[in-house]
């Protein structure tokens, strides 16, 4: 998985002759032109999903990226909404996922 994240994210067009920052967090202001696996991962931590069980209710809140963490979850060519799907109640986004898959 590692390997095929590396690889879909240099082989992006729009990553190509560009470099990304806020990769290695003791010098944010760093660049990398082709960035590993694990330091695109790691610049997520502390980013997390919350799910709230309340009687008859279910609340999902997802951290909010920075501008550069959105920059790099559209490299590897993943639909722009496929983080924050995971707010969506289960029952809604599995309908949305089937309109988005049929012709």
């Amino acid at each position: 998985m590692l390997t095929l994240l590396e690889y879909s994210v240099r082989q992006n067009p729009t990553q190509s002759h560009t470099t990304l920052s806020g990769l290695y967090p003791e010098n944010p202001r760093r660049t990398s032109a082709q960035p590993t696996a694990e330091r695109l991962l790691a610049a997520f931590k502390g980013v997390t999903l919350s799910v709230i069980h309340l009687p008859g209710q279910l609340h999902r809140h997802l951290t909010y990226f920075r501008s550069w963490q959105q920059r790099i979850l559209t490299l590897p060519d993943l639909p722009a909404d496929t983080y924050s799907r995971l707010t969506i109640p289960s029952q809604n986004l599995l309908l949305r996922m089937s309109e988005k898959m049929s012709p």
